[in-house]
């Protein structure tokens, strides 16, 4: 073989084992003509561990597509005002997922992502739609119980509930007879769905008296990110108001007032006004404190009625928490 021929041999021999090796040993190159474009990432609310602290938190996973000869990928963070943080994190070769722990609660982030192989970086991907992390817990929930409504002449019990505001599209609203709320569920608790972004306050209507009920609420995000429990509120209802208040002028004067059990009952006692105005009553004139435990009772404290006078007398139910429920009153013509 002439020489020529030899060393045309032997350089093909090298090429061969170069290109070999590096099928073996997986050597790569950045390409130089054009650097790889990531693919945008998708994000959705998840919870993960806070590396910092070891806990199970809310966040926003974000995670891409996986690109060929990279060794990682660096991720750039931008809030709902603009404002970015380059390599918020790098995540190294071959993870494709990043959790952002450090994403609060109510609050929206977009993401895009970069690859790098060595000192090379490539171009950046577009950035995702902002998206919220789970809602915030509601904290500073409170619930408070009303007098008695009278609607249509029916007994009818109100609590208010209030809470601190928190950045959210909707409002779930729970009750329950018991303080368990590992046992709610959104067929038998789930008493209202509130839409509004400004809303902090609900009126639970239509209770039975004399009842303790115990109230959580969830902040919701686009009907589909929902927060975990707020803190409970209880409140007990006020007593109903007596029934069928009878109020009746007999010998010397002397005027009976009778009346019935509220709804439900409850009562340990009763407390009883003699009233000088129907419309302006000023619940001063007390003939009978909460000790008494029946429903009757004269009152003795005229010496003349005028005919065609009218005589008013409120009552009221004391509950044995020491809690007064809304008066009824009852009245009486001088005939």
């Amino acid at each position: 073989m002439k020489t020529f021929e030899k060393y045309l041999v032997a350089i093909f021999a090298v090429l061969a084992l170069i290109t070999l090796a590096s099928c073996k040993f997986g050597t790569y190159e950045w390409p130089t003509e054009a650097p790889f474009r990531a693919h945008t990432p998708k994000v959705e609310p998840a919870f993960g561990t806070n590396p910092q602290t070891g806990e199970n938190v809310a966040g926003l996973r974000v995670w891409w597509d996986a690109l060929p000869n990279v060794r990682g990928y660096e991720i750039d963070r931008r809030c709902a005002a603009g404002l970015e943080t380059r390599n918020f994190a790098v995540v190294s070769y071959p993870d494709t997922v990043f959790f952002d722990a450090r994403a609060p609660r109510g609050t929206a982030f977009s993401y895009r992502v970069r690859a790098f192989n060595g000192a090379d970086t490539g171009v950046s991907s577009e950035w995702t739609a902002l998206r919220f992390a789970f809602p915030a817990v509601i904290t500073g929930l409170t619930a408070t119980a009303v007098s008695p409504l009278h609607i249509n002449r029916d007994e009818v019990s109100r609590i208010d509930l209030l809470w601190e505001p928190v950045e959210a599209t909707q409002f779930y609203v729970y009750r329950s007879t018991t303080n368990n709320p590992n046992t709610l569920t959104t067929a038998q608790n789930r008493i209202a769905t509130i839409s509004g972004a400004a809303r902090r306050d609900y009126q639970d209507i239509g209770l039975s008296p004399n009842t303790t009920y115990f109230y959580w609420v969830k902040a919701v995000m686009n009907d589909t990110l929902v927060s975990e429990f707020s803190n409970m509120a209880s409140a007990r209802t006020l007593l109903a108001p007596p029934r069928n208040v009878q109020v009746e002028i007999i010998a010397n004067d002397d005027v009976r007032i009778t009346w019935d059990e509220g709804i439900n009952g409850g009562a340990v006692g009763y407390e009883v006004f003699f009233e000088t105005s129907r419309l302006q009553p000023t619940h001063s004139w007390l003939i009978a404190d909460g000790s008494l435990s029946g429903r009757t009772v004269i009152d003795t404290g005229f010496v003349d009625i005028s005919v065609g006078a009218t005589i008013i007398y409120a009552v009221r139910a004391i509950a044995e928490d020491g809690t007064k429920g809304d008066f009824a009153t009852g009245e009486a013509i001088k005939r």
